[in-house]
């Protein structure tokens, strides 16, 4: 089974793990928020795969939290769902910024290959797919692409509202829980893949969504890191950074059901 596959990682992989922040990707709202959208836009091809693979009466919603999940777990999945480019890089590097293969678009690239072969066990490849799932909300997710030396100070506290955070968090959660509820959440998440060209959402490769995700980081990510104290959000910025989430979320969605739709096309 898949989790022997992974137990079989190197014991220097589970210190990395330890040792990095603890940024998960999107939260749970936000990966429910992606599946949800998601389902609108997948072929009744992709459905009956889904389903192939799943219970009878599982939904991609049901599965989209479960890379979260199996942390605790599989606590060697956690150096998956990042890639720590630099600020000043010019273009990504697997060499220099994933030289042992344990980063998002690599581990990504990997579950899409082995759900479209479809040659392990069913149980294996059904773990893969929930994977993919979760990673391929994560490679929108800005706050994960941040790398060293920056990554050591993302425990600067941010504040949302009432509540306090770390910049991972805001990124993680904040951000998505100012926006209101699970359903407000989905709703703009909508409205925005019907407003925008989401055709055009759905072009290039894994590198070049990273690439995209990093180039958002120096903008809204990293100028937070600049700091040496608390980081108020609230007002217009806030609303910004709503707008640059919900965007996130629906490109996350769109791309998700582009993947599906690649690997098990009509």
């Amino acid at each position: 089974m898949l989790g022997i596959v992974w137990r079989l990682a190197g014991a220097w992989i589970l210190l990395s793990a330890f040792l990095a922040p603890t940024g998960l990707g999107w939260g749970p709202v936000g990966h429910r928020v992606i599946a949800l959208a998601a389902e609108d836009l997948i072929s009744a091809r992709v459905d009956q795969r889904l389903r192939l693979y799943l219970d009878k009466e599982s939904r991609l919603v049901d599965i989209s939290t479960w890379s979260l999940e199996v942390l605790s777990e599989r606590p060697e999945t956690l150096p998956w769902n990042r890639i720590g480019i630099r600020r000043e890089a010019e273009r990504i590097s697997l060499e220099r910024d994933c030289p042992a293969g344990q980063c998002l678009p690599v581990k990504l690239r990997e579950c899409i290959g082995i759900v479209r072969l479809g040659v392990r066990p069913q149980g294996e490849i059904t773990d893969y797919l929930k994977m993919l799932v979760g990673l391929s909300g994560d490679i929108q997710q800005p706050a994960l692409t941040i790398g060293p030396p920056e990554r050591s100070r993302t425990s600067l506290p941010v504040i949302i509202g009432d509540r306090s955070m770390t910049i991972l968090e805001a990124w993680e959660e904040g951000i998505v829980e100012a926006i209101g509820s699970e359903e407000e959440a989905l709703g703009r998440v909508r409205a925005a893949i019907g407003n925008a060209g989401s055709q055009q959402w759905k072009e290039g490769t894994l590198r070049d969504w990273t690439w995209e995700n990093h180039l958002v980081a120096r903008e809204h990510v990293y100028p937070m890191l600049a700091g040496s104290g608390e980081i108020v959000i609230d007002g217009q910025q806030l609303e910004g950074l709503i707008e640059l989430v919900i965007e996130r979320l629906a490109k996350s969605s769109v791309r998700l059901a582009e993947i599906l739709g690649d690997i098990w096309p009509r």
